[in-house]
């Protein structure tokens, strides 16, 4: 087993590792990892190994890939969901019954901000 093989394994092992994790919402785990993934492809870079000798790493990277993606799309999704809460928490827009449209502000509150 040469080197390359070596490393190989070790990124198939930390792709799953990182699939498990993106499954789970554990994205601090996937964060960790980055250094430890950047060092094996680089690694196997090195060794100038042809692309098509390693399909496996390739489908476990795509699959990881469409995981990121849906998981930016989740954060997306929530972040907006929060904004219009805030928003909502603001003002409300609401309509007569004449069908006019009009604005509802939230009461302001005067809050006393402590320091230490």
């Amino acid at each position: 087993m040469t080197p390359t093989d070596d490393a190989a394994g070790a990124l198939a092992d930390l792709l799953e590792e990182e699939r498990e994790a993106l499954l789970h919402g554990h994205l601090e785990r996937v964060g960790e990892m980055i250094e430890r993934k950047e060092a094996l492809i680089s690694e196997i870079s090195e060794a100038q190994v042809a692309p098509d000798g390693l399909p496996r790493l390739q489908e476990a990277m795509a699959r990881n890939h469409v995981l990121f993606e849906q998981a930016l799309a989740g954060l997306r999704s929530a972040i907006g969901r929060v904004g219009a809460l805030q928003s909502l928490r603001r003002s409300m827009v609401t309509y007569s019954a004449s069908g006019r449209r009009e604005d509802i502000a939230a009461p302001v509150r005067n809050r006393l901000e402590r320091r230490a």
